[in-house]
Formats: structure tokens, C-alpha cells, sequence
């Protein structure tokens, strides 16, 4: 790894910030190297620049030094047709600029100093433009010319071009912006962004493009404001950048494939917004870029245009971790849809070897209006999210149709070779209004991990605590809502959740809990509950809550092993203590295994207390159940016991293992196994303290299920073949 000499760099910028109060920091001297010098006449406060060299609509300025002081005020007094302002800064000191920028009309003003450029917390533009602020060496037009702060003595062939490019040297000094933080705020419950009282800082005009280009950027608690517009942040130690146009609004781009890059860090509630009636664009592009102390990077949608999102591109990594504690603002990455709005939120998209993000850490695409929620996609070698802050606010990415809202949320996908979530962290699609959730697609080459869980507290509840494990989630999460739940499908090599992990569709209103699918190349383990509560138990589950009327989806696993012990389950469940539609019932279990191992306690559900069965399907080689393993899809109330399926070669149960399909007060389910040899247990109607098999109804033998086992080494009248409580599993 090359040494962190940028950082060296940027630390003394800031320094020299804190000891400018040195009169040098509010000069603007020209350097006479242009065929017509700028020409600087201080009034006051204000320093007007004039003169200039002008070619067609660009007019050039050069300097010795450029610094504008504390409530100072350069001016650029430019014609009014001027539409590129290009100034350079030849001298050996860095740009302070802690006053105000302005310049006539709507001309781009382009500011490179490799000596490097700090913002202080006074820093303001006021131009009609565009603005560009480099510690780039020159500044490349289309035909061949460069405008060099480096070799400023070179003969002057300015040109009538648009500036197409910028050539960064090696090891480029960094650019800092400074700042009070962002005072922004959040609702735990509905995730709404309030932006009301944000600074804007660094601002340009509606619609225009704020770029900063350096070697490393340092946000220290400073804002940066492009409505509608974009924001653009590139750390490049070396290489060539382009400057092209999108959707009319200037942009950066690595058309010369520049491939060592800096570091963009954002401290102190620093934030980047390009908020507006279209939502704006914001693009990053660093070696390691990290958010902290409730940092924020947002792109809300406000009025009827469609937001153009945020890419985040870190060669090393990105981290986004932690939170204003004054303010109890997560670090995070945003896009909404506001209240009131009808375009579609922008869409995240984050590219790194990897993703960090924990300590309240958030990524999150929503909608409040009509318009659709953004997209989130991920592409990393690796994605961790861990815990929590202060208990209300999980670290994790979210994409959310929110309350009030009718737009759908959008879809959120992570591409990876491993996930990890701990200690209550969170991947979460819901609805909490008539749209419906996105859907969670998670492919990672090398594994999933799920564990482990954390205590929540709702600011709202004070003295309540809830106890939630590291999550994925689609869901339905209130009563009435209409939307129905996204889908969540995962795709790896090894699957394991543990510890009172769960990967979870569910619905508690009208709309339908989503499906979850599970393919696994190598394995799927499911592994007991929280150390510390009981109740926090692993699993795979799609669940229609109380009071709900949806549908519960349907859970399939495909893996050549799958194990569950120690309490895990994987289970389909209807929990609503009443139905009046045949749709609102359990949905179905089905698994596809090589093998399967349900070892102490472990077991396989489909449940229901009302409503229709729920139904399980089994096809798998080898079957051990031992100490309580069980599948089972009984049922409470009126509700009717579901059918069970097994296709499998052999089948062992022991010690208390049982497969039953029961009901209360209604029939009983149909039990069905097609194998070449079952071992341990035998139907009885009743359960008991052996291992069982059982299809029973508490109305009575009438109303008891069918089991049926076809097997060519089982007589059913001679019963099924005992083996002792010491077998080993295959």
C-alpha cells in the first residue's frame, strides 16, 4: 500500500487555515504572464478583477496568489456573454478562500491550484455557472491546447474550445472544506429527511455543477449545495479526467482511465446535497472514501422531474459509519422521493472492493410521494454491516415506499463475493403505504453470513426495548397498508445465519408478504438462538403477521446440505387470529437438498391459526432428524392442519424427532413420504415422548389427517423400523 503521503498533505492545508490570519491570505496578485494580465483593484472588502485574456467566450486570469479573507469578496467583473471563466494559480502557496466568489451572467468559472485550495467555513459562490475547483496542473481544451499552472511561461495559445479535460500530476495536493455540519435531521420510524435548517455553504446556482478534483478532498463539517444540479468529488493522484455534459449540466469523467486515485473524506456532519425539483446527480470517485460523525450525501426528489442519483466509486473501500451525536443523524447515503413529489427518486450506485458500514451507518432509497423510490445496486468484493446506534437506528441498506407514500420502493441488489451482517445489523425493503416494496437480490459468490442481533429502542417508546437480530427483510410492517411485499431472493455458495440471525418476508397489512428463495452451491446452516435471549432465533421465514389480511409468501431452498439445530427454523406462518378470504392463509415450504440435518430442536414449519394450510415440500437424498427435530405444519383454531410431502432415499428420526400435520379445531393435514427406507420412528395418533409421525385432529379420530408412507422396505401394518438412540448420522 503506497503511503498515506496525501493525508500528510491535507493535514497541513488544514494547519495552514488555522494559522491564516496573516494578511497573505486575502491577496489576488496577478503573475503578467497573459498577452492581457488580470487587473485587480481592491474596494474595501471587495476585490474587483478585470482585464484578462479573451478568446471567443473564454476569458483566462493567471495569479501569483488568489486567497479571498473572512467576509472578503473577489469579483470577477466579466462581459456578460463570457461563458467559461479560466483562472489559474502559479505561485508556491495554497488558495485560501474564505470569503465570497462572484461573477457576472451565467459564465462556468474554473479555479486550478496544485499548490492546493482550502474552503473555509465563510466560503461562498455567487456565480451563474458552474463551478470547478482543481489542484489539477492545467486545464486541457479539445484542440490540444492547456491552460498550466505549472508552466505558465509557456507561450499563451489560448483557444476558443470548451475546456474538455484536466490533467492531475503526480501526487496533486488535496482540497478541504470546512464547515459547521449539516443540522440535519431523521425519524427513526417513517426515515423521513428534514433539510430545513442545512447550511448550504459552498452553493452554486440551480441546475449547475459544484466539482471538486484534487489529489484528497476533506469534507470537515463542511456543505456543499448544487439544487438540481451535480456534485462532483474526485480524488486522482495522478492521471487525465474529462469534462463532458449530462442532461445539460456540466460532469466529470475518467475517459483516460486514470487509475490512482485519492482519498474523500467526509467528518463532522459534512454533507453534499443535490436536492431539487428533479432530484440532482452526485458522483464520487476515490481510493478510500469514508462518511462519519452523521456525515450525509443526498439527492432528494422535491417536485416532478426524476432524480438522477449517486455513484460512489472507491478503488480501496468505503466506509460510512457512525453519527452526529448532537443531532442523532446517521452517516449515510440518500435518495428520496419527498412528500408532494411525483419524480422518481435517484438511484444508488456503489462500486469498491469494500463496503463498511456500522455505528448507525445508512444507505437508503424512498419514497414519500408518488414517484418511485430509487434503486439501490452494490457491487463489492466484500459488504459488512454491523450494529447500531444508541439503540434506534440499525447500520444497513434500506429501501422503503414510506408512510403517506403511493410510489413503489425500489429494488436493492448486492453483488459480492461475501455479506456479513452482526449484531442487529440491517438489509430491509418495506412499504408502509399503497406502493409496494422493492425487491432484495443478493448474489455473493463466496457466502452469506446473518448474526447475531442488537436492542432497538423507538424514541417514541422510551422504556421499550426490542430485541431484532441481524436482518435481510421484505415487509409489509402496518396494519391496513395496501402494498404488497418485494421478493427476496439470495444466491451464494454458503448461506449461514446464526445466532438469532433471520432472513424474513413478511406482511402485516393487506398487501402480500414476498417469496424467499434461497440457492446455496454448498451449503445452507441455520444455528440457534442469541446467547443472551432465547427468543431472538435463527431463521428463514415468511410470515403473515397478526392482524394482517395478506397472504403469507412462499419459502424455497435449494442446496445440496442443509442443516438447522439448536432451535433454528425455517417456516411459513399465517398468525392472524381470524380470515374471511381464501387468500389470506400460511404460504408453502419447499426445499430441494441433498441432505438435510434437523438436530436439537431444529425444525422445518409450515403454521397457521387461520385460514388455509400451509404446506411443506421435501425433496432430499438423506434425511436425519435427532433431540426434538421437527417438521410439522399443525394448526391452530379453525384453521386446517397443512399436507406434508417427503421424497427421499432414507429418512431417520430419533430421539423425540417428530413429523406431524396437526389441527385444533379443524382436520387434520395429509402426511406423505415416498422413500427407499424410513428409520426411527412410526405413525402413532398421537404425539409422544419417541419419535413420531402424525396427522391428528383435538375433534377427534374423524377428523384426523392421512399418512401415507411409500416405502418397498415398510409394511405400515408391521409398523417402521426402531433403531437405537446412538445412531450416528450419516
Amino acid at each position: 500500500m503506497k503511503p498515506d503521503s496525501h493525508l500528510w498533505q491535507l493535514g497541513l492545508i488544514s494547519l495552514l487555515c488555522l494559522t491564516g490570519n496573516s494578511p497573505t491570505w486575502a491577496q489576488i496578485v496577478p503573475d503578467a504572464t497573459l498577452p492581457n494580465n488580470s487587473v485587480v483593484t481592491p474596494k474595501g472588502n471587495l476585490i474587483e478583477i478585470t482585464g484578462g485574456s479573451r478568446n471567443g467566450g473564454n476569458l483566462f486570469h493567471s495569479f501569483q496568489e488568489f486567497s479571498v479573507p473572512t467576509n472578503g469578496s473577489a469579483f470577477f467583473n466579466n462581459a456578460p456573454e463570457i461563458q467559461n471563466i479560466l483562472t489559474r494559480v502559479t505561485g508556491g502557496k495554497i488558495s485560501n478562500i474564505d470569503g465570497l466568489i462572484r461573477a457576472n451572467g451565467g459564465a462556468n468559472l474554473y479555479l486550478i491550484n496544485p499548490n492546493g485550495i482550502v474552503f473555509g467555513a465563510g466560503a461562498r459562490l455567487n456565480i451563474g455557472g458552474s463551478f470547478i475547483g482543481s489542484t489539477a496542473n492545467s486545464i486541457r481544451f479539445a484542440d490540444g491546447v492547456e491552460f498550466s499552472a505549472v508552466n505558465p511561461l509557456a507561450p499563451p495559445l489560448l483557444t476558443i474550445n470548451v475546456p474538455i479535460g484536466l490533467q492531475l500530476g503526480p501526487n496533486p495536493a488535496g482540497i478541504v472544506v470546512q464547515g459547521g455540519g449539516n443540522n440535519l435531521r431523521t425519524d427513526a420510524v417513517s426515515l423521513a429527511i428534514f433539510r430545513d435548517n442545512r447550511p448550504v455553504g459552498m452553493q452554486v446556482a440551480p441546475g449547475q455543477t459544484l466539482a471538486l478534483v484534487g489529489g484528497d478532498i476533506a469534507i470537515e463539517g463542511g456543505n456543499l449545495t448544487a439544487q438540481g444540479g451535480r456534485i462532483e468529488l474526485w480524488a486522482v493522484t495522478n492521471g487525465s479526467l474529462g469534462i463532458t455534459n449530462i442532461n445539460g449540466k456540466l460532469a466529470i469523467t475518467n475517459e483516460q482511465l486514470a487509475t490512482q486515485f485519492g482519498d474523500i473524506r467526509f467528518t463532522g456532519a459534512a454533507s453534499a446535497d443535490a436536492s431539487g425539483n428533479g432530484g440532482g446527480a452526485i458522483q464520487l470517485q476515490g481510493r478510500r472514501i469514508s462518511l462519519r460523525d452523521g456525515a450525509a450525501i443526498l439527492a432528494t426528489t422535491l417536485g416532478r422531474g426524476d432524480g438522477e442519483g449517486i455513484t460512489v466509486r472507491a478503488s480501496e473501500s468505503l466506509e460510512v459509519l457512525g453519527f452526529a451525536r448532537n443531532l442523532l443523524f446517521p452517516s449515510g447515503i440518500y435518495t428520496t422521493s419527498q412528500a408532494g413529489s411525483s419524480g422518481k427518486g435517484g438511484d444508488i450506485t456503489i462500486e469498491t472492493p469494500s463496503l463498511v458500514i456500522g455505528n448507525g451507518g445508512t444507505v437508503l432509497t424512498g419514497t414519500l410521494g408518488t414517484g418511485k423510490a430509487g434503486n439501490i445496486t452494490v457491487k463489492a468484493n466484500s459488504v459488512e454491516a454491523f450494529g447500531s446506534f444508541g439503540g434506534a437506528f440499525p447500520s444497513g441498506l434500506f429501501t422503503a415506499a414510506q408512510v403517506g407514500s403511493t410510489g413503489n420502493a425500489g429494488d436493492l441488489t448486492i453483488e459480492t463475493q461475501r455479506l456479513r451482517l452482526t449484531d442487529g445489523a440491517r438489509i430491509l425493503s418495506t412499504t408502509t403505504g399503497a406502493g409496494n416494496g422493492g425487491d432484495l437480490t443478493i448474489r455473493a459468490t463466496d457466502a452469506v453470513e446473518v448474526i447475531g442481533f442488537g436492542e432497538f429502542r423507538n424514541p417514541a417508546l422510551p422504556n421499550t426495548i426490542f430485541i431484532n437480530g441481524s436482518t435481510i427483510a421484505s415487509s409489509v410492517t402496518r396494519r391496513g397498508i395496501t402494498g404488497n411485499a418485494g421478493n427476496v431472493t439470495i444466491e451464494t455458495r454458503r448461506l449461514t445465519v446464526k445466532d438469532g440471525g433471520q432472513i424474513v418476508t413478511s406482511t402485516f397489512g393487506v398487501g402480500r408478504g414476498g417469496n424467499l428463495t434461497v440457492r446455496a452451491r454448498d451449503s445452507v446452516e441455520l444455528i440457534g438462538t442469541s446467547g443472551t435471549n432465547p427468543l431472538a432465533v435463527s431463521s428463514l421465514s415468511a410470515t403473515a403477521g397478526q392482524n394482517s389480511t395478506g397472504k403469507a409468501g412462499t419459502v424455497t431452498i435449494e442446496t445440496p446440505q442443509l442443516t438447522l439445530r439448536d432451535g433454528a427454523r425455517a417456516t411459513v406462518s399465517n398468525q392472524a387470529p381470524t380470515t374471511t378470504t381464501e387468500d389470506e392463509k400460511a404460504g408453502n415450504l419447499e426445499v430441494n437438498a441433498g441432505s438435510i440435518r434437523l438436530l436439537r430442536g431444529g425444525y422445518l414449519s409450515a403454521e397457521t391459526t387461520a385460514g388455509s394450510r400451509g404446506n411443506i415440500t421435501i425433496n432430499s437424498n438423506h434425511i436425519v432428524m435427532r433431540d426434538r427435530g421437527r417438521i410439522t405444519t399443525n394448526a391452530q383454531n379453525t384453521a386446517t392442519g397443512g399436507n406434508i410431502t417427503i421424497n427421499n432415499n432414507t429418512l431417520v428420526a430419533l430421539q423425540n424427532s417428530d413429523i406431524t400435520a396437526n389441527a385444533q379445531q379443524a382436520a387434520g393435514g395429509r402426511v406423505t413420504i415416498n422413500t427407499q427406507g424410513i428409520f426411527g420412528t412410526q405413525y402413532r395418533l398421537r404425539t409422544t415422548d419417541l419419535s413420531d409421525i402424525t396427522a391428528s385432529s383435538e375433534l377427534g379420530a374423524q377428523f384426523n389427517g392421512i399418512v401415507q408412507i411409500n416405502s418397498p422396505t415398510v409394511n405400515p401394518a408391521a409398523g417402521l423400523v426402531e433403531l437405537p438412540e446412538n445412531f450416528s448420522n450419516p
